[in-house]
């Protein structure tokens, strides 16, 4: 006991006095200027870069050097006014000494603690810019733990020398570094590879690495903030172990890493979100052993090529050695449904992937779609994506179905159930894709402008090899349309189609018609075929069958049944091709001036070529009723032009084509010889070629026909007439026609001449409703100008004048009318006196003069407003005349004239009853010895004013004035002679009634 005592006494008087002499020797030691040297070039060896500081210090409990105030500064360019490229600043580093060293007079490092650290770092398109170099130069024993003088049980090295090769006042510094610590350190990392500079902070940074026994590897421990430009970007935890040799094994736990932080980084892809969770890699710097990754990135948003897709994203990856990385992952969208995916990726780079999707809102994709167009619908389904090694699609398979699938495209609104399955399997050298893949949209709904459709709509695609890629579809409405095709297209957009059509709605296409003012519709079944690319067609087939057929525009118009077959080459260049049409079971109509009925004949063949302007040029043969052969050919360039070629046929019902021919009942047979009509956006504008008219009969009025023979030609904008000849009857007149805008009010001149001997019944029997009214010989010349359509009747558009004589030679007659006796039943009194007196005048009945037949009626008329302008109108009788003025309505020869009636004096001495100049005739009962009186030989013309003459010219109604009635006196006596009869008047009648008279 008492040994021990005595031991134990020793000891601790020994450790009191090693403990003296280290609280005496060590500030000695460290204080000195060789210390301080060998440290700075230990320092500086070590680091690459000067090391300064302010000041050194020393602790005993534990053993320690306290560096105040180091920094290390970049030999590289300023970040800014006022701070290096990069440095390293402290308020303090603490070196922990190990003890039995200390006791050899050495210094060696065990451990490292940086309080206050501030480390500034840039990185440039060279890499980098540290405050550090690399390694101490080779052959420093602080460089080599396996140093010789490396101590078994510290490991630490041998003395490093001094500047200058030789250790100053026997002190030297070794590092056998056990412990590296930072305590409330700050590092940042200006990124100056960027169009806009960042810089990075890692705030509040605690670290601890600390050497594990007999590993040789340390352990580290890390804490720090994050912060990107100041604003706060999430933190990190850090901690596994890490070896001189390049070995490691660490696991980072991510605290709400702020994603958007990272958006200078990622190209075309716009990240959003606060990523948290845990990665963990292991491996050397020769060789990666594994990683793992489990992160959930919250409010995740992700955007690529216009899409972007935001919820929930969990990922989860894991990869050990050379094996290919596994991975998985949901985006949970909420209501907009979720997307799992799955997969591997190989160390070569090419992915395996499965994708899930349940319930995904289809709504982000529309910028895939293009253009302005929107899109709707849940989708549901299995996409299986395989990538090369080299980058590229290897196979894309899978099967989506979208329920409320929506499409809308400006005035386009598609909606139904889509079923889509694909696999595609690219070719690795670049060749033709392998393909095979359908989409059925179901419960189909189609809505644009007028079309309001539904039904089942069916697309199929497969390719093999370098065939071409071969294509079904069908179309099938609820409205019990259908349309199916087969063919196949090539890569480049070529497509060789045949299509079949049953009941199919035409209407469907009427919005994409390039004039909205078309209206479409119908009903086609038959076939067709289309090849070439949909924008630039080689060839478009058509046979169809159209019922209820319609095309509509503001100035042609189509409806009913029609039968159409069509070859047209490069249709989108232009029409080329041949088309042949049946329209016999359709109406047609260009505006008012053509009518064509159902059920009137109307065939087409025509070939199309391109005009050297880029128009087109066609050729028909058309049988239209009953013309069997017309050819037209004409162009389509701007302005329509059309010269129509047929030999002679029956216009007897064209009428009902041609409705301003229906006032005229034409019959009888045409022939066009190159009759050619330019059309420009007011209609029929030119005309030229001839339209030969043999013996085409027309209505003039309700009882009257005239046959035309000539020929109608066309001069720009008129029709003429050429050797034209009107004739009705025994009746002949040359006709000088010309008709300007045939097509629209068809104003004309029309000259008129009687050519040979006339009847005027003929005449007037033709143009008149008053037939067997005038009769005689006919001289007629008239000029009359009007027009044939607008509104107005023929007659109440006609003007004009127009002479004529009746009569010459031989007179004629106006049936049952004599215009005396008109007058003189006006006149009782005269009438009456005249023949109660020629019994004792003698001479010529009275009667005798009130005959119907004239010797000459002659006229010079003016037309227009549909009645005649008497200028004068003469008819003259034996004995005496009538002078009219006034209208006379043209279609019924109805009066409402004025003039005068004048008695000639043959016709007054004939009512004296003198039966010639030189032989008066005796007073009727007087005595044979009596003397007549003597008479003049003519008395003067009688003048009757007419104050109006109604009625028809075949039979007239005759007004008198009151002046003209007081007159009848003076009119009487002058008429009977009673103003010479001065010898017994009364004796005269008693001789009379003496004798039975």
């Amino acid at each position: 006991m008492r040994l021990f005592a005595k031991v134990s006494i020793a000891l601790v008087v020994l450790l009191a006095v090693l403990f003296g002499a280290l609280a005496i020797g060590l500030p000695r030691l460290i204080e000195s200027e060789g210390f301080g040297r060998s440290l700075r070039a230990n320092a500086s060896a070590v680091l690459g870069r000067p090391v300064e500081w302010d000041a050194l210090r020393a602790g005993v409990f534990p053993p320690r050097l306290v560096i105040e105030s180091p920094r290390i500064e970049s030999e590289g360019g300023q970040t800014d006014a006022s701070r290096p490229a990069s440095r390293l600043r402290a308020d303090a580093i603490d070196l922990r000494m190990a003890w039995l060293p200390l006791l050899q007079r050495r210094v060696e490092v065990d451990s490292l603690v940086f309080r206050g650290l501030d480390l500034v770092v840039t990185r440039t398109a060279d890499g980098f810019e540290l405050p550090v170099g690399g390694a101490g130069r080779e052959g420093d024993a602080s460089s080599s733990p396996d140093s010789p003088d490396t101590t078994a049980d510290e490991g630490a090295t041998s003395p490093a020398p001094a500047p200058g090769g030789a250790p100053a006042d026997g002190a030297d510094l070794g590092v056998a570094l056990r412990r590296f610590v930072i305590e409330g350190g700050r590092i940042v990392v200006v990124d100056r590879t960027l169009a806009h500079p960042i810089e990075w902070r890692l705030e509040d940074v605690e670290l601890e690495g600390r050497e594990q026994e007999r590993s040789g590897a340390a352990a580290i421990e890390l804490h720090t903030r994050l912060a990107a430009d100041g604003r706060d970007a999430g933190s990190l935890h850090a901690s596994g172990t890490i070896d001189l040799g390049g070995a490691y094994d660490l696991d980072l736990d991510l605290t709400q890493i702020a994603l958007a932080e990272l958006q200078p980084y990622v190209e075309d892809v716009a990240l959003a979100g606060a990523a948290s969770g845990r990665i963990s890699v292991a491996g050397a710097a020769s060789s990666f052993a594994s990683s793992s990754a489990d992160l959930v990135v919250e409010d995740a948003s992700i955007g690529m090529q216009g899409v972007t897709l935001r919820g929930r994203l969990a990922v989860q990856a894991e990869r050990a050695g050379e094996a290919p990385l596994a991975f998985r992952g949901t985006l949970d969208a909420g209501e907009g449904g979720r997307i799992r995916a799955s997969g591997t990726r190989a160390p070569s780079g090419g992915v395996q992937a499965e994708i899930e999707l349940d319930a995904v809102d289809v709504t982000p994709f529309a910028p895939l779609a293009g253009g302005n167009r929107r899109l709707g619908g849940q989708a549901s389904g299995h996409v299986a994506l395989t990538t090369r090694d080299a980058g590229g699609l290897a196979r894309l398979e899978g099967e989506v179905d979208v329920a409320s699938a929506r499409l809308v495209d400006g005035g386009l609104d598609l909606a139904g159930r889509l079923a889509v399955a694909f696999d595609l399997q690219p070719d690795a050298s670049g060749g033709p894709v392998r393909m095979a893949g359908r989409a059925v949209l179901s419960e189909a709904r189609v809505r644009a402008d007028r079309v309001d459709l539904a039904g089942r709509f069916e697309l199929g695609a497969r390719r093999e090899a370098t065939e071409p890629i071969a294509l079904t579809g069908e179309v099938a409405l609820v409205d019990g349309g259908r349309v199916s095709w087969t063919g196949n297209a090539t890569e480049e957009g070529r497509l060789d189609l045949n299509a079949s059509l049953a009941a199919f709605d035409l209407a469907i296409a009427a919005p994409f018609l390039p004039d909205p003012s078309i209206r479409m519709g119908g009903r086609a079944t038959g076939k067709a075929r289309i090849v070439g690319p949909l924008g630039a067609l080689e060839l478009l087939s058509l046979d169809v069958d159209i019922e209820s057929g319609q095309l509509e525009t503001p100035d042609y118009g189509l409806s009913g049944p029609l039968h159409l077959t069509a070859d047209l080459r490069e249709p989108t260049k232009g029409l080329r091709g041949d088309v042949v049409v049946d329209l016999t079971r359709a109406r047609l109509s260009y505006g008012e001036s053509f009518r064509k009925p159902a059920g009137v004949r109307a065939t087409a063949a025509t070939k199309l070529t391109r005009t050297a302007t880029g128009g087109t040029a066609f050729e028909s043969v058309i049988a239209l009723r009953n013309a069997e052969r017309i050819v037209a050919k004409g162009a389509l360039d701007g302005t329509t032009s059309i010269v129509l070629t047929a030999p002679a046929f029956d216009v007897k019902g064209w009428d009902e084509l041609l409705p301003a021919l229906a006032a005229w009942e034409a019959e009888g047979p045409v022939a066009l010889e190159g009759l050619g009509l330019r059309f420009d956006e007011q209609g029929a504008s030119r005309f030229e070629g001839r339209l030969e008219l043999r013996d085409v009969g027309v209505r003039v009025s309700e009882t009257g026909r005239v046959r035309l023979r000539g020929a109608i030609v066309g001069e720009g904008s008129t029709l003429r007439s050429d050797g034209l000849q009107a004739v009705t009857k025994g009746v002949v007149l040359a006709v000088d026609a010309r008709v300007e805008d045939p097509f629209d009010v068809a104003r004309f001149e029309l000259g008129l001449d009687t050519v040979g001997a006339a009847e005027a019944n003929d005449l007037v029997s033709a143009f008149t409703s008053r037939a067997d009214t005038v009769f005689g010989p006919l001289a007629l010349n008239g000029r009359l100008r009007g027009a044939l359509s607008g509104g107005s009747s023929f007659y109440d558009a006609l003007e004009g004048q127009v002479r004529f004589g009746i009569g010459e030679p031989g007179g004629g007659r106006l049936r049952g009318v004599s215009l005396l006796r008109t007058v003189l039943d006006q006149l009782p009194l005269l009438g009456g006196a005249a023949r109660l007196t020629q019994p004792f005048r003698g001479g010529r009945s009275l009667d005798d003069w009130f005959t119907e037949y004239f010797e000459r009626i002659e006229g010079d008329l003016a037309i227009g407003g549909g009645r005649i302008e008497a200028r004068t109108l003469r008819l003259v009788y034996p004995g005496y005349e009538a002078t009219l003025r006034g209208p006379l309505r043209l279609d019924d020869l109805t009066l409402d004239m004025k003039g005068e009636l004048i008695l000639k004096a043959d016709l007054v001495t004939a009512l004296r009853g003198a039966t010639s100049p030189s032989a008066p005739a005796p007073v009727a009962g007087a005595d044979p010895g009596t003397e007549p009186v003597a008479e003049p030989e003519q008395r003067k013309p009688i003048h009757i004013p007419l104050a109006r003459v109604r009625g028809r010219l075949g039979a007239p109604e005759v007004s008198m004035t009151p002046e003209t009635l007081l007159a009848v006196p003076k009119l009487l006596f002058q008429a009977t002679g009673l103003d010479t009869l001065s010898i017994g008047v009364g004796k005269a009648i008693g001789r009379a009634l003496g004798a039975g008279n």
